[in-house]
């Protein structure tokens, strides 16, 4: 599963970081080339992706849609 999201303020951080802990399946934050990939569970890697980045991905092999649906941008196919 690949979605893009938004992380705008500290608070976006926080509450992503808080929901994506609760899942026992690896979850990675990737640019849009796949030159970094960093893991999403880390509120020191959300910064880094939300400050550095253009477009940050959400990438895990299991479908973890409703977790993440708050933060996902609607309409953008990977």
């Amino acid at each position: 599963m690949r979605n893009r999201i938004r992380l705008d303020t500290m608070k976006d951080i926080n509450s992503f970081c808080a929901a994506v802990s609760t899942l026992s399946c690896d979850v990675y934050l990737v640019d849009t080339c796949h030159r970094f990939k960093v893991n999403a569970k880390s509120q020191l890697s959300c910064m880094l992706s939300a400050s550095e980045w253009g477009d940050i991905w959400v990438e895990c092999n299991e479908d973890i849609y409703q977790t993440i649906k708050p933060w996902i941008i609607e309409g953008v196919s990977p």
